[in-house]
């Protein structure tokens, strides 16, 4: 696998390649070092931390493991992985959307909620709910959404509080016995609420709010999928404003969706193991994490930029949201498109602003090059075979674009938008 270390090697040998192909012609020995590098990528078999690299250094343990659990969840429940990390309910003008409900009418679902009301708002709020869901999965052929939300069961005892969720099952050699385990009420209420709004907008499609129960997801141990829409049966007849969101509710009486003892060979983070459905762009075959979609930033920039090969090409943050929601069917809310932007591929150098262009952006060579690298480790089997077809699309690429920031900085190239 390739790792961050591997990446930001190859990002300094970019750099250099970029700084002296603009006015040496070839660099035998560099451009051998990028070739090799790439041979390896389409031999290296893509794995969930193959895309750290993309995120910088900001992000949080929180959203690392939303991250974690959209990739266990599309595998365990065999469709699409959406709205990672994203916020249920936000408040934007005046009036209260849901990125959720976006998604899923951006995916061909009708909705018959106009607006969010108010007092729905409030409610989820006061509620004392987690306010992000890690994921919601689809299942179009069954009109089915999955409400996702995961609890890692061993860390409650690793932070040396008294749970009693440990074992995951009485019988630690199967899964015949019963469910053993107790998670906090912020994730049950957070699922549940968001399964009465998206009922709510979509009567007609089936919702099923589900805890995602796992230990580390790299161990290749006991992971569930619990249906807790029991869960609402228990609750309704008491006040639950009395009970701290941070209190344990049994799931034992819960029903289990799907109990999976991953084995070894069976890691839900490997590409491969994946749902695999047809696709033409392998990218919609990821889970729509942070990673996905600046993956997905970076192909839209490279796909215009092939389009106009004389010119340094900038798109504008709203456009390239629009172009994510029109292209890829995904739901983009204002902030993280500025975290994925800014925080992520800004600070890594795979975008720049131009000087005088506000908030357009373009590729840099180091861009250019980890476009060209995602698409040989998706794609497994590159139609680049032989060192000579590297130098010819790949090198020629990251040349013809590091010769044009240079052109742009000498003031003898123009942008086009």
């Amino acid at each position: 696998m390739l790792t961050d270390n591997s990446f930001n090697s190859l990002d300094a040998m970019i750099d250099a390649y970029a700084a002296v192909s603009a006015y040496v012609e070839h660099v035998p020995e560099l451009e051998q070092q990028i070739t090799d590098a790439y041979v390896a990528a389409s031999k290296s078999e893509p794995e969930f931390d193959s895309y750290n690299s993309l995120l910088g250094r900001g992000i949080s343990h929180k959203e690392n493991w939303s991250r974690q659990v959209a990739w266990a969840s599309q595998h365990l429940l065999g469709s699409r992985a959406y709205c990672v990390g994203n916020y249920v309910l936000i408040k934007k003008g005046g009036k209260y959307q849901s990125p959720l409900i976006k998604q899923l009418e951006l995916l061909g679902w009708e909705s018959s909620l106009s607006s969010i009301p108010r007092d729905m708002y409030k409610e989820y709020q006061e509620s004392g709910a987690v306010k992000r869901v890690d994921a919601i999965v689809v299942d179009q052929k069954k009109s089915t959404v999955y409400i996702v939300v995961g609890y890692q069961f061993e860390a409650a005892s690793v932070k040396g509080k008294q749970v009693d969720d440990l074992p995951l099952f009485h019988e630690s050699s199967g899964f015949e016995g019963k469910l053993h385990i107790a998670a906090r009420r912020s994730l049950t209420r957070c699922v549940l609420q968001t399964h009465d709004l998206l009922k709510s907008a979509f009567p007609r499609y089936t919702v099923v709010p589900v805890i995602l129960a796992m230990d580390e997801i790299y161990s290749g141990l006991n992971q569930v999928v619990i249906d807790v829409s029991s869960v609402a049966m228990r609750e309704s007849h008491k006040d639950v404003r009395q009970l701290s969101s941070h209190s344990l509710i049994s799931l034992g009486a819960c029903a289990i969706l799907n109990p999976c003892k991953l084995k070894d060979n069976r890691f839900p983070d490997r590409v491969r193991f994946l749902p695999d459905w047809l696709a033409r762009d392998k990218l919609n075959l990821l889970p729509i994490d942070r990673a996905t979609r600046c993956l997905m930033l970076l192909s839209l920039l490279w796909q215009r930029q092939r389009k106009a090969p004389d010119k340094l090409v900038t798109m504008r943050a709203i456009t390239l949201g629009k172009e994510i929601e029109n292209v890829y069917g995904v739901s983009y809310p204002e902030d993280l498109r500025r975290h994925d932007l800014e925080d992520c591929l800004e600070r890594t150098g795979l975008i720049e602003r131009p000087a005088f262009e506000g908030n357009a952006f373009a590729l840099t060579p180091r861009g250019v090059a980890r476009v060209l690298m995602s698409r040989r480790m998706l794609s497994g089997q590159s139609e680049l075979e032989t060192d000579d077809d590297l130098r010819t699309h790949v090198l020629h690429h990251i040349h013809n674009h590091a010769e044009m920031w240079a052109a742009y900085r000498r003031g003898n190239s123009s942008i086009t938008q």
